[in-house]
C-alpha cells in the first residue's frame, strides 16, 4: 500500500486519530473478529500491523529482504559496498 492510498484508507475508514492495520484494515475501535493487538504502529502516520495480519507482516518482510540481495547481487562487485 503506497503513501497516497494509506492517507486515503485512513481519511475514508479510519476515526480521527486511531491508527489502522496495513493488511486487513482494523482499526483502535474496531478490531479484527478474532481479536487482535498491535505489533508495529506509527501513530503519526496513522497505520500499523496487527497481530492478526503476523503472517502477512512476515511474507512482506521476506519479499523485502529478497529484492534487497537479489539488487545487491545483480551489482558489478566493483559498485557493492565494502563493508
Amino acid at each position: 500500500m503506497s503513501t497516497v492510498q494509506r492517507k486515503r484508507f485512513a481519511a475514508r475508514y479510519a476515526p480521527k486519530g486511531e491508527t489502522f492495520c496495513i493488511f486487513c484494515g482494523c482499526t483502535d475501535s474496531r478490531a479484527c473478529a478474532v481479536g487482535c493487538a498491535w505489533l508495529l504502529r506509527e501513530r503519526r502516520k496513522q497505520w500499523g500491523v496487527c497481530s492478526g495480519c503476523e503472517q502477512n507482516l512476515k511474507e512482506l518482510d521476506a519479499q523485502l529482504q529478497h529484492v534487497k540481495l537479489k539488487t545487491y547481487f545483480d551489482l558489478p562487485p566493483a559498485m557493492r559496498s565494502r563493508s
